[in-house]
């Protein structure tokens, strides 16, 4: 983040007051984002919510249905279920709807627990769970955080690993500003034909919370993920594998698991009072799905149907070939770019670095579609 500020910081049009030279808060971000749209003006509608689409074939435009949430409509909304509406017929509609607001959850039985369950987009400090045995499942920079963070709180902390795979970490020099530059190089090779740099992007980065927590053992061993919840806490049909860092997988000797009581067929339970579901999200493409779905009245009978955004978020490897226009954002029938939700629809475009290359292209193409249409 700290090197896109320093990168970004500064444009052609607007000069930002200063470069931060430190891990930047959120409201460095959101400070510079404000300033960056008072400076030119841009016309946003805040609280307004996307909640449907509709492509019109004899003009091409797209109907965007717009419901107004602000907190003056609220009392109105939650007596009769909807808000105040509108409709907005664009020549083109660039979606950057993001993934925030739909967080994912792995397909388990996970209802029977009774204890507390959150998604990492949930978590905010670790007070809550002081004194608790809490899970955390996810093997990404947002789970080894969290375990880093709840580490000095919590009873115990549990780190659940969607494999038994053991998860890697970069080494302490490595931060965002390396990979900035890393990133910005592998595009530059991959725009030039180039042979790609060996360097892939799937390693936990070492913040200094989870440097310290590192150094301190807490990553020292972690789980495959269950096949189930029960009431308590966690179950596995299988031999529970216990990950320990820099050793070879082996069966687990975790005594709490192995005192923990077998039922059903010996089946290997783990008791605890939370979990914390630090899987990801999904691309926030509701109000598009009945639009890229049907392929607005294009998809004929006997030929295969375009998968919905909901399946396609599922397997992000699918989208490209049956949404998206070859080397570019645009779907494949109508003006609607696809920004920011991973690689299927840009390289990078899942990170703040990344996502720049789609929008360089998209507003390039979104430019010419508009001369085009002015004749």
């Amino acid at each position: 983040m700290t090197a896109f500020l320093q990168q970004r910081g500064r444009t052609k049009d607007m000069t930002h007051d200063r470069l931060l030279d430190y891990y930047p808060h959120r409201d460095d971000i959101s400070s510079y984002l404000e300033s960056y749209a008072a400076y030119h003006a841009f016309n946003i509608a805040v609280n307004t919510a996307a909640c449907a689409a509709s492509l019109d074939p004899s003009s091409s435009r797209i109907a965007v249905t717009l419901n107004d949430t602000s907190a003056k409509n609220n009392s109105s909304a939650l007596a009769n279920g909807d808000h105040p509406s509108r409709d907005v017929h664009a020549r083109c509609v660039v979606s950057c709807t993001g993934t925030f607001t739909r967080p994912f959850i792995p397909r388990i039985e996970r209802h029977a627990f009774k204890g507390m369950q959150i998604h990492s987009s949930q978590y905010v400090v670790p007070a809550p769970f002081q004194d608790l045995t809490v899970a955390v499942v996810g093997d990404g920079n947002s789970a080894a955080q969290i375990v880093a963070d709840l580490s000095g709180v919590a009873k115990a902390v549990k780190w659940i690993t969607p494999t038994a795979a053991v998860p890697q970490f970069y080494p302490p020099e490595v931060d965002g500003s390396l990979l900035f530059t890393q990133a910005v190089e592998l595009k530059r090779a991959q725009k030039a034909g180039e042979e790609l740099p060996a360097f892939r992007f799937d390693k936990i980065v070492q913040v200094e919370p989870v440097r310290r927590a590192l150094a301190g053992g807490v990553f020292s061993r972690n789980y495959a993920c269950p096949s189930r919840l029960y009431a308590s806490g966690l179950e596995w049909d299988e031999a529970v594998v216990v990950v320990r860092e820099g050793t070879e997988q082996a069966p687990a000797h975790d005594l709490s698991i192995h005192r923990a009581a077998r039922e059903d067929g010996g089946r290997r339970r783990m008791a605890v009072d939370a979990i914390v579901w630090a899987t990801g999200f999904r691309p926030a493409l509701s109000f598009l799905e009945p639009m890229l779905s049907h392929t607005n009245g294009t998809h004929t009978k006997g030929t295969a149907a375009p998968p919905s955004p909901s399946s396609l978020s599922l397997s992000p490897s699918a989208p490209p070939s049956l949404l998206l226009r070859d080397r570019s954002n645009r779907w494949k029938h109508g003006p609607l770019w696809l920004i920011g939700y991973g690689d299927w629809c840009g390289y990078g475009s899942g990170s703040i670095v990344g996502v720049q290359w789609s929008v360089e292209q998209c507003a390039a193409e979104v430019r010419r579609e508009l001369e085009a249409s002015q004749g």
